[in-house]
């Protein structure tokens, strides 16, 4: 398991989501590490990178400033999804 030093947002691409899902989950995350900037936007999907920055920020700030990002609710719609696309 990576920590947050390997993590090489320059591998990330700008947009990630679950196409099966219009609304809901929207978040664009914003980072700058060394002299990189990256912004993706994650539509109903989950990043494993993006998960764990989101989790140290979680550790960090009081409840009510916690971002909502549920890595087994994300990853369970979007193989939901992708199970469904396969059907005839």
């Amino acid at each position: 398991m990576r920590g947050l030093s390997e993590i090489d947002i320059g591998s990330w691409k700008e947009y990630y989501s679950n196409d099966c899902i219009d609304d809901g989950s929207q978040i664009t995350v914003k980072i700058m590490k060394g002299t990189k900037q990256k912004s993706v936007h994650l539509s109903n999907f989950y990043h494993e990178d993006v998960g764990k920055i989101i989790h140290l920020i979680n550790s960090l700030v009081a409840d009510k400033y916690k971002i909502w990002y549920d890595k087994e609710k994300l990853i369970a719609d979007y193989n939901k999804c992708k199970s469904n696309s396969k059907r005839p």
